[in-house]
């Protein structure tokens, strides 16, 4: 006799209360694949003056429907997960919901486990599902057999990375208390370290002159500290040399730390926490001060573009300051008399960021000064402007620019 406590009786039920979010990834799935490619096999086979045309182009639709280098699919299988994630874990933000379902016979690892995997293949099902009928259908109407292995391989390399994302969608669920903040929490994720390097390079091309940006760091470095810019950059032609099996690794790799991490959070979290912004308590100061001091930054960078001015700099600064930290206060605090709690927070935060923008408006570190040892140079690049307008020179490998009246392989090629 099966116990109604057993793992797949748990999976049943819970997936019976999340039959809309099923409903709407087989609606989802549906459409980009069979719907998809009949209805593109009806304009070809209309516009199709012979057969071999016809299938040649079906196949290299399908090819590429299915493939690695679908980012359309992949940006809108990664906003499905975060829904997912999102009504799986819901319940978290609701008081009698937690009392509910935490008060069962059920460990918390277990139904941890259970809400988990349901929302895994209530994603993966339907995706498998649908695009192994695209498959055959291809096959139907063009006779090529060959093509469970691309289907197969489309559907591990788009499963891997928008696990990775839905795992961090559910560790903001875990770690906040309300709806709203569990969707700010997943873009905190998605996009936090690369809004710092990027207001980074903002300022290193406002303040230093001898400042030049590459793309390196954003293809090498960045797309690994974002797990929505990872899933959307791997398999990608956009990225230089790309190693597939590095990303893959990677890609596991931050999937099981947000995993555990959501995991333990889950495990330990305080029932009281369902509507608190914040489920950690100890987290709130690191996180607000995380966002104060960018906000602040920006707000100067903003200002002294326009204005060009350090006092205006300094104004803005202290604007972005304020604001950010005074929301944040409200949103913890759910209170308007509670904008300038924790004062102390607020004069660090201004401090920590009015040294950030000294340190680039003064060139404190020397960066503009700085001159290496000749023993230390490996190679060296020369920057035209006005000969470089629309030409990538800095990335280290020759670059083509087809055009009638332009062709250039090398830096020294277009100064010869």
């Amino acid at each position: 006799m099966t116990s109604r406590n057993s793992f797949y009786n748990l999976m049943i039920q819970d997936f019976k209360q999340r039959l809309w979010s099923f409903a709407l990834s087989c609606v989802f799935f549906f459409f980009v694949f069979p719907v998809n490619i009949s209805f593109v096999s009806s304009i070809l086979e209309k516009d199709s003056t012979n057969r071999e045309w016809y299938v040649g182009e079906m196949l290299h639709y399908f090819l590429e429907m299915v493939g690695n280098d679908n980012k359309l699919l992949t940006f809108f299988m990664i906003a499905l997960a975060v829904v997912i994630a999102l009504n799986g874990f819901g319940y978290l933000h609701h008081k009698q919901q937690v009392d509910f379902f935490h008060s069962l016979p059920i460990s918390r690892s277990r139904w941890f486990i259970v809400k988990y995997m349901t929302g895994v293949l209530i994603l993966a099902v339907p995706y498998l599902f649908f695009s192994l009928i695209a498959s055959a259908l291809v096959t139907l109407f063009t006779g090529t057999y060959s093509l469970l292995d691309n289907t197969f391989y489309g559907f591990f390399h788009q499963m891997l990375m928008v696990l990775l994302c839905y795992n961090a969608a559910i560790l903001a669920v875990t770690l906040t208390g309300t709806m709203i903040m569990s969707i700010f929490g997943t873009l905190f994720f998605f996009g936090y370290i690369p809004f710092v390097a990027v207001l980074n390079i903002g300022y290193k091309s406002t303040y230093f002159n001898t400042y030049v940006g590459t793309e390196d760091l954003i293809e090498k470095i960045l797309r690994y500290t974002s797990p929505f810019a990872l899933a959307l950059t791997s398999g990608s032609s956009m990225v230089i040399k790309q190693n597939l099996l590095t990303d893959y690794s990677i890609a596991s790799v931050m999937a099981a730390g947000f995993a555990v991490l959501a995991y333990l959070v889950f495990k330990y979290r305080h029932s009281e926490s369902a509507g608190k912004a914040i489920s950690v308590e100890w987290m709130k100061t690191p996180l607000k001060i995380l966002i104060v001091i960018p906000s602040g930054l920006l707000f100067a960078l903003l200002l002294s573009t326009i204005m060009n001015n350090i006092f205006w700099t300094v104004f803005g600064l202290l604007c972005g300051i304020l604001i950010s930290h005074c929301v944040i206060e409200i949103i913890y605090h759910a209170d308007f008399k509670k904008l300038f709690a924790n004062i102390v927070h607020l004069a660090l935060s201004f401090i920590v960021a009015l040294a950030v923008l000294l340190i680039y408006n003064y060139d404190l570190f020397g960066y503009d000064t700085y001159r290496a040892k000749l023993s230390d140079i490996r190679s060296i690049g020369v920057h035209i402007p006005s000969l470089e307008y629309d030409i990538s020179l800095y990335d280290g490998s020759p670059y083509s620019y087809d055009d009638d009246s332009w062709s250039y392989e090398t830096t020294s090629d277009m100064i010869s």
